[in-house]
């Protein structure tokens, strides 16, 4: 029985070492190995987002984002202004790389930021102002490019449109302070309401001098009239604010007109109306101060009542917001600017 023991032990021993590849006759790993070579990246590219325009004396932010490529990356930027007439200068490109800063000859500046450029504009001399930004990004022996349209709108230009329309609107009634009298009579209205005791009656002489008296003089309503081609040519982008209204805004400023071609000068003709009222109200109104003729862009009126700051004050879009106290000149303003505006229309 034990004989039989190690011989089955003996073969399993020698069956174990041939499983292991005791033997010596090849099959075994030489070395070469193969390796699959990475898949090449993805193509260059690069998107460019940004609004198509801007407010002047405003930022633009352009934002770049590339993908793909390989090799070290850079970006530029340059801009050029697009011509709106034949004697305007384009000037040459100016440009920036994400390494330092840029500007060029159209009151344009411009540096890197973290997720691309930001543009700075200064003021805008037509109706728009229209640029051609170019963004470039090159990534080893890529290269990218891609152009923007910009406009930026003239805010300053667009507040002397409305003001000049707004004047030209009710020039015909102008001339016989239709919006005027209206704002008397319902001045009268809400004293005598109050409990006071006006007679409008009374006013008629001092409306009449107004209207006809001793120095009436149409000039000063002829030398704030701006021809339609002017008013046309600033809209449709050839024709310069400075072009367009200029003289309108040398003759509704006391500082620079010249009597008797002063907007100013011609409605403190019917100043002694309102004084009649003011001074006969009893405290029920408080008298407003003057001032030179101004615009109210929330409304669209002008009024000598709009620039003196003690009646109140502007904000940054030009907005009159009157004082408590003043508040009650608000709606007949509105109202006198309405009536005045169908009678010219009539006329």
């Amino acid at each position: 029985m034990n004989k039989l023991n190690k011989g089955i032990f003996l073969t399993a021993s020698v069956l174990s070492m041939s499983a292991c590849g005791g033997g010596s006759d090849g099959g075994g790993d030489d070395g070469n190995t193969s390796v699959t070579p990475p898949p090449p990246p993805p193509p260059y590219s690069m998107t460019v987002n940004a609004a198509g325009s801007v407010e002047e004396n405003g930022s633009l932010n352009v934002e770049v984002v590339t993908s793909g490529g390989e090799g070290s990356e850079s970006l530029s930027a340059s801009v050029k202004p697009i011509e709106n007439g034949p004697g305007d200068e384009t000037g040459a490109f100016g440009s920036t790389s994400n390494e330092g800063d840029g500007g060029n000859e159209t009151d344009v500046t411009f540096e890197p930021t973290d997720t691309g450029f930001v543009f700075h504009f200064g003021e805008a001399s037509y109706k728009k102002d229209e640029y051609i930004i170019t963004i470039e990004a090159t990534k080893g022996d890529e290269t990218e490019s891609e152009e923007l349209e910009v406009a930026v709108n003239n805010t300053s230009g667009n507040k002397a449109f409305a003001y000049v329309s707004s004047v030209q609107e009710v020039l015909p009634a102008q001339r016989q302070f239709i919006a005027e009298w209206l704002m008397v009579e319902r001045l009268v209205k809400g004293v005598n309401l109050s409990g006071g005791d006006i007679d409008i009656k009374d006013i008629k002489p001092l409306y009449i001098t107004a209207t006809s008296g001793d120095g009436v003089d149409n000039n000063a309503l002829f030398s704030v009239y701006v021809n339609d081609d002017r008013l046309t040519g600033y809209q449709d982008n050839s024709l310069k604010e400075s072009e367009a209204f200029s003289s309108f805004f040398e003759n509704v400023s006391s500082d620079t007109c010249e009597s008797p071609r002063c907007l100013t000068e011609h409605l403190m003709r019917v100043k002694p109306m309102f004084d009649y009222v003011f001074e006969r109200s009893g405290g029920v109104i408080q008298e407003p101060a003057y001032g030179d003729v101004g615009f109210d862009a929330g409304t669209g009126t002008f009024s000598v009542f709009y620039t003196a700051p003690d009646n109140g004050g502007f904000d940054a879009q030009g907005n009159w917001t009157f004082k408590p106290e003043y508040e009650y000149l608000a709606d007949i303003i509105v109202a006198g600017h309405e009536a005045a505006g169908k009678f010219s229309a009539d006329e």
